[in-house]
């Protein structure tokens, strides 16, 4: 019995490969397994709101920004999470100070819990990155490090007033040839910290992907991994083509949203193919379209939200996945496995096999699980 979940991601896929008009059963499977793909992916420099504490009367977290669509000002929101008040006398941009600074909301002053939204006007460049600091009448200095959009795109607006912070996300294509869009891609970050410093939720449901069009802004579904550690995975797709040896900072991180629930996680809105037979008991998985049987000697079907193949012998029994489609171009697996037993002999002869030519469809082992002998 395999307890699995199936999840795949494409690599230089093409949106004519996934016309789902014309399905063949190129991809077969002794188990289904999970397989997810990220090539040519740069997660961002960690850009935007960082907190320090200075004094233990004086802590002022800088967040909330907001860039104007000219890139004329950007409006940045300080919060006094002291229990005295704090006075703010300058700002500074780039280590020098700004002699154009306005209070859009909130005044100088702030007592504890009490924020001010600070525009400081500037003659901001497209991709530049800048250093804010909030200055206080004590002399003590609070950062905000981020970098202003490109001029395709505006951040003159927040996605969600809810949530405190925002990390701006860009993608690199190093491949000459273009990225379609669709392509599952992976943010590593650290968490932990976060967490630790009530920044960010232990589970993960105010960490949130947000894409920006130009116009309006996009929620996007992702799949988190291993959450609450220093090496958290963030998958999510593009949503639009990235040319050859190119970047695409069209996507946002926010976070810290003490109200968040409910966060999109489809993951077959993630990856290229998901499934992990969380449904109803069925005899025989071969009904649903979306599943095939290569050879025979066997059946697959799905009990107690398992994956079970029983009767197979000889060459494994292999399960196509039809619903696939086309995939005839080269791409990465990472393959995930959960077997629940091995049985010896054929009965663990379990592996991935994919289509190596056009005869025998499916024909050749990319991956091939096999039960360890102990003498």
């Amino acid at each position: 019995m395999y307890n699995l979940v199936i999840t795949l991601g494409n690599v230089k896929m093409t949106k004519k490969l996934l016309n789902r008009k014309a399905l063949s059963p190129v991809v077969a499977a002794i188990i289904l397994i999970a397989v997810t793909v990220a090539v040519a992916i740069a997660a961002t420099t960690w850009l935007g709101s960082m907190s320090f504490s200075f004094m233990k009367t004086e802590e002022i977290n800088v967040g909330n920004q907001a860039w104007a669509s000219d890139m004329s000002y950007i409006d940045i929101t300080a919060k006094n999470y002291g229990t005295d008040p704090i006075t703010i006398s300058t700002v500074e941009v780039n280590n020098e100070a700004s002699d154009d600074f306005t209070f859009q909301s909130g005044s100088a002053t702030l007592r504890g819990g009490e924020s001010a939204v600070i525009r400081v006007a500037h003659s901001f460049v497209s991709g530049a990155k800048y250093e804010f600091w909030v200055v206080t009448a004590t002399g003590n200095k609070f950062p905000c490090v981020t970098s202003a959009p490109s001029t395709s795109v505006s951040y003159a607006d927040w996605w969600h007033s809810s949530y405190d912070y925002r990390k701006h996300v860009t993608v690199t294509n190093n491949m000459g040839s273009t990225l379609s869009s669709g392509y599952s891609v992976c943010l590593t970050m650290d968490t932990a910290t976060l967490v630790s410093s009530g920044k960010m939720l232990p589970n993960g449901d105010d960490l949130r992907i947000v894409y920006w069009d130009g116009n309006s802004f996009t929620e996007l579904d992702r799949d988190i991994i291993n959450m609450n550690t220093g090496s958290t995975q963030i998958w999510f797709k593009t949503q639009i083509d990235i040319a050859g040896d190119s970047t695409d900072d069209s996507y946002d991180m926010y976070y810290s949203s003490a109200s968040a629930v409910n966060p999109p996680e489809n993951k077959s809105n993630v990856y290229l193919w998901y499934d992990n037979f969380d449904r109803a008991d069925i005899p025989n998985i071969t009904t649903e379209t979306a599943y095939n049987v290569k050879t025979g000697g066997g059946t697959w079907s799905i009990e107690s939200n398992v994956l079970k193949n029983v009767g197979s012998s000889g060459d494994p029994n292999k399960l196509i996945i039809t619903g696939l489609g086309d995939v005839n171009v080269a791409v990465d697996m990472l393959v995930k496995i959960n077997v629940d037993s091995f049985n010896g002999g054929d009965a663990s002869r379990m592996g991935l096999s994919c289509c190596m030519g056009t005869t025998p469809i499916g024909g050749g082992y990319c991956a091939l699980f096999h039960e360890i002998q102990t003498v």
